[in-house]
């Protein structure tokens, strides 16, 4: 009896990551993006988009849900991405800070945007996608990707990554 109640429990956990995961790739297909610019997962859970030149042009507030299926899209750093939003409240950010971030939540530059080389066979499957460093957005839909997005700054993994979020 205990071990059917134990089962139908992950099973109702494993519905709601789903889930939160399904409404994240909505937030990725929806948010307006520019060709030039990236996504970022600020530490206040507000998921910002810059344009080329740095400027907020869109923004969402995530829930808990949806960054921690975040963090586990950004492999490596999941743990320390677990942390740094665990009790972040973005309805609490105001819409000042939403658009004029603290230079902290400002992307950081790509020193060198062809630090991964596109080749016409080299096309990956969506999973693959966080493999790729990537400079801009633009960058990213050529080899098949949807969205350059960036973590919060995390010391060992400060680099922009593809992502493929349908």
């Amino acid at each position: 009896m205990k071990l059917s109640l134990i089962s139908i429990g992950l099973c109702a956990v494993a519905g709601v990551l789903a889930q939160s995961g399904n409404e994240l790739g909505d937030i990725f297909n929806g948010i307006r993006s520019h060709p030039d610019g990236l996504v970022k997962a600020g530490e206040d859970g507000i998921l910002r988009s810059f344009d080329g030149e740095g400027r907020v042009i869109d923004f969402v507030r995530l829930d808990s849900g949806h960054l921690m299926t975040l963090a586990g899209l950004f492999g490596g750093q999941k743990k320390e991405l677990i942390n740094i939003w665990q009790n972040v409240n973005s309805s609490e950010v105001t819409e000042d800070q939403i658009w004029s971030p603290p230079s902290n939540m400002l992307p950081a530059k790509s020193s060198d945007p062809e630090q991964t080389p596109v080749h016409q066979n080299d096309l990956r499957a969506e999973r693959d996608c966080p493999e790729y460093h990537c400079p801009n957005t633009a960058y990213c839909r050529r080899v098949g990707c949807m969205l350059c997005a960036q973590p919060p700054y995390v010391p060992s993994y400060a680099q922009s990554h593809c992502l493929g979020i349908e």
